[in-house]
């Protein structure tokens, strides 16, 4: 009964052991992995309990413990103190805050929490999924950016990544995150002097609520990259350092140097600098740097061992202030590389296109055409499919212009993407690519991304004359088909995950890309 006793009274009075408990009640089958972050982060909460910082930022990389540590271990915690507190925690999404709260309940109904905390009693009225009260009146009640919190007070708010890291930031979701922060959150505080405020995010973009928030004066902030950037002592407890040298990972054991890098490479160093190293690039720095290109003299064996991809970006209508159409043209070398031989940017008529686009494919010996798939694009299709012998694949935009450019910026990233050292239009496609997504036209962009993704998903398979995509249904390794004059129709491929049938003036095509 002693023995209990001492462990009542040691949850009850140091957060960071009432945490790992926390875990292993959430987490029964796995090894909690101490690790000297984590205690940097307890210690940083604990100082909240204290009533010693009224406002904390921690910024850390995902799946590092933080929702566990600040949304469920904190308001179990403050609530077991005392059952009067009054707590609003918000997350992104309401499926998420509710998540948070069922496991934040779960911890408090367990047999442990009962023992350290037995005047804490969860009330049997009607509770929400993401909301219960106390018998005592004390309550955490959970909300989603842009829910309402009217007629609630707090003493304690809690913010668990309020935007959501797969969607690119935009100045509209900037500035309603913020707006949301301060017009409505920070106003339930029950008292502005001494309510408390506590943010936990990894970063994704440099005037996201944190990049805002740091900017004004009276926050405390914990910053953990996922790899150091410089040698520092961060504190982890009463006069106790961790003494963190410059290159080291934020928990080696887990997340070891080599596999970050890795992420980096597969993220790209833009999403990697923003989500693991908590440093965003600033506005206007551009998704892709011009710096991850990579110059070429000549390709690759003279051109062969490859193949040769075009890929149309068409404008919807034509005038002086409308979009260009595109075309990259791109060797694709055995080795996963890609690189950029030509780009064509007119403004052009659409019923000069079939011609222009079949010539320019001869001109090229193009193996395959991806054409973006788009009201203004259908009858070009249609006349390519009666009219030619080309190889045709459709690229259907999804998301954002931004976000398609953001999930292909990896591969520039990692230096497989080439270009000329010199060319005629070799200006022009890098001012778009360092001005997007603020540049005036951004054509270039989107033929660009339109190709990296098909060569993302289907250029490995390419060349090895796989039937289906782009080559005729013979052996592996026949030559390509190659364009030719008119006569029985192109043939199109399908090159997504997703596929339909379009009826395009009656005739049906199959394996389009959405």
């Amino acid at each position: 009964m002693g023995h209990q006793s001492e462990i009542n009274a040691i949850l009850r009075t140091n957060f960071d052991l009432f945490f790992q408990r926390g875990f292993a009640e959430l987490h029964p089958g796995d090894k909690y992995q101490d690790n000297w972050h984590m205690q940097a982060i307890t210690h940083a909460l604990n100082g909240v309990v204290q009533g010693k910082t009224n406002r904390l930022i921690i910024t850390l990389p995902p799946r590092y413990g933080k929702s566990l540590a600040a949304s469920i271990a904190l308001p179990a915690y403050v609530l077991g103190r005392d059952p009067t507190k009054r707590i609003i925690t918000a997350s992104y999404g309401q499926v998420l805050a509710e998540k948070l709260a069922m496991d934040c309940k779960r911890v408090m109904e367990a047999p442990f929490y009962r023992k350290a905390f037995p005047e804490t009693k969860i009330g049997n009225g009607k509770n929400a999924m993401s909301n219960f009260s106390t018998t005592a009146g004390g309550s955490r009640y959970a909300t989603s950016e842009g829910g309402s919190v009217t007629g609630m007070g707090a003493d304690l708010i809690i913010v668990d990544d309020l935007m959501k890291a797969s969607e690119i930031p935009t100045a509209t979701t900037l500035d309603n995150a913020i707006e949301y922060l301060r017009s409505t959150l920070f106003s339930r505080l029950n008292d502005k002097v001494n309510g408390q405020i506590v943010i936990v995010m990894q970063r994704l973009h440099e005037d996201d609520p944190v990049g805002q928030l740091t900017r004004l004066e009276g926050w405390d902030v914990l910053n953990l990259p996922a790899i150091a950037e410089h040698d520092e002592d961060v504190e982890i407890g009463p006069g106790r350092f961790y003494h963190r040298r410059k290159g080291e990972a934020l928990h080696e054991a887990r997340e070891p140097l080599k596999t970050l890098l890795q992420i980096k490479e597969e993220i790209g160093p833009r999403n990697f600098g923003a989500q693991y190293q908590q440093q965003p690039v600033p506005a206007g720095g551009g998704i892709v740097e011009w710096d991850w290109f990579r110059p070429y003299e000549e390709l690759p064996n003279n051109g062969k061992g490859g193949f040769i991809v075009q890929s149309w970006d068409t404008a919807m209508v034509i005038s002086d202030s409308s979009s260009y159409t595109v075309c990259t043209t791109w060797f694709c070398d055995a080795l996963g590389n890609y690189y950029l031989i030509h780009v064509w940017r007119h403004r052009r008529s659409s019923s000069d296109l079939p011609a222009i686009v079949h010539r320019h494919a001869i001109e090229h010996e193009a193996d395959l055409v991806i054409i973006e798939m788009n009201n203004g694009s259908r009858a070009l299709i249609e006349t390519l499919f009666i009219h030619t012998k080309l190889t045709v694949t459709t690229g259907e935009p999804r998301g954002s212009k931004a976000e398609r450019m953001e999930a292909e910026s990896p591969v520039v990233a990692a230096g497989r993407v080439f270009v000329p050292i010199s060319a005629p239009w070799l200006e022009a496609f890098r001012a778009e690519i360092v001005k997007f997504p603020e540049a005036r036209h951004d054509d270039q962009v989107d033929s660009l991304s339109q190709f990296l993704y098909w060569a993302r998903k289907h250029g490995p398979d390419y060349p090895g004359g796989k039937p289906g995509l782009g080559r005729p249904d013979g052996p592996v390794g026949e030559p390509p088909q190659k364009v030719g004059n008119a006569s029985s129709g192109s043939r199109f491929i399908g090159c997504g995950t997703r596929h339909r049938s379009i009826s395009l003036r009656g005739i049906d095509i199959d394996n389009f890309r959405l």
